[in-house]
């Protein structure tokens, strides 16, 4: 990972007890980019996961624990994150289940109208705009048991809050 995750992590892991780092990755962007899709492995899990999205499952969100994951595909994580808007990274004490249950839960925002969207908080180009569009209750039910969330946008790292 990059030496500024990296610092971001030892200084959480020395605030806090078992802090856990997560890549949250835009499927199709990795598929774009990577040339194969992402599969479900130990350590890899996706957000659409309902069996009517079996289908488009490839190209939603997926989360990645760091802790399982090979220096290969840590390395193949990062060279995404600097070429395409795709990836951001979750600082949680949640263990994987936990962590994209809660995930999962914000993927579908009501619209006026009783109407529902897709909520791409797995976007940095969306990320990058949480600040402004989302009221202050709304930001802090989306960071619920996340201490961090940072992402690349516009050469630079930033956080959501």
């Amino acid at each position: 990972m990059t030496p500024f995750i990296q610092s971001k992590l030892a200084k959480l892991q020395a605030q806090y007890h078992d802090i856990k780092l997560y890549a949250v990755v835009d499927g199709l962007q990795y598929e774009r980019h990577l040339g194969d899709e992402i599969s479900y492995q130990d350590g890899v899990s996706p957000l659409f996961r309902q069996p009517e999205d079996a289908k488009i499952a490839f190209a939603g969100p997926w989360v990645f624990e760091l802790s399982k994951l090979s220096k290969d595909v840590i390395d193949e994580l990062i060279t995404l994150e600097k070429s395409k808007p795709s990836l951001s990274w979750v600082f949680s004490q949640l263990d994987m289940f936990s962590l994209t249950n809660n995930l999962v839960d914000l993927l579908n925002v009501q619209l006026p109208g009783e109407r529902f969207a897709l909520f791409r908080f797995y976007d940095p180009r969306v990320l990058i705009q949480l600040k402004e569009i989302l009221t202050k209750e709304q930001l802090a039910h989306f960071m619920d048991n996340i201490y961090d969330w940072t992402f690349y946008h516009d050469d630079h790292y930033h956080s959501v809050v």
